[in-house]
């Protein structure tokens, strides 16, 4: 099996708003939806994906999950 592309990560985060600002001014993310401060969904600015990048409100940081794109 050989992945096509990485589809999306969702990382943990102790300030879901802080990571949503870094990735937006770092990277040019962008913010597709959120439910509060709790977990935030970002984008590129030419995806048509739902999310690339995730954040999961935690105590510290750490790697969740990431999907992959297979045949």
């Amino acid at each position: 099996m050989h992945p096509r592309r990485l589809s999306h990560v969702l990382l943990f985060s102790s300030d879901v708003p802080r990571s949503v600002k870094f990735y937006s001014d770092a990277l040019g993310l962008r913010l597709s939806d959120q439910s509060g401060d709790i977990i935030a969904f970002m984008h590129g600015a030419h995806s048509s994906d739902h999310h690339m990048l995730a954040f999961a409100k935690s105590e510290g940081p750490g790697y969740h999950h990431s999907s992959w794109d297979v045949a």
